[in-house]
């Protein structure tokens, strides 16, 4: 059998992965990547502002907080992600 360094979860919101991603670490002893924590570190080194992300849900709400991140993570950011890491990959 090959030996695997790497596992993608990949699917909608609430419905699982996070709680897979940690049993099949537990499991196989690979670590658990989950993509909602790396990709702050993304966001932080593309530029994102936490207080100005502060003000805009203050005074503009959740929505325009969303629209004001979606900007700091994309595409490459991805792709880094699984060029860098061996594990669980949980998106």
């Amino acid at each position: 059998m090959k030996n695997l360094n790497k596992i993608i979860l990949i699917g909608p919101l609430a419905t699982g992965k996070s709680t897979l991603a940690e049993d099949l670490s537990t499991i196989t002893g690979m670590k658990n990547i989950p993509v909602d924590k790396v990709k702050w570190h993304y966001r932080f080194k593309n530029g994102y502002d936490i207080v100005k992300s502060r003000n805009i849900l203050r005074s503009n709400g959740f929505d325009a907080l969303l629209d004001y991140a979606k900007d700091f993570f994309g595409p490459a950011d991805l792709e880094d992600i699984l060029n860098t890491f061996s594990g669980i990959i949980d998106f």
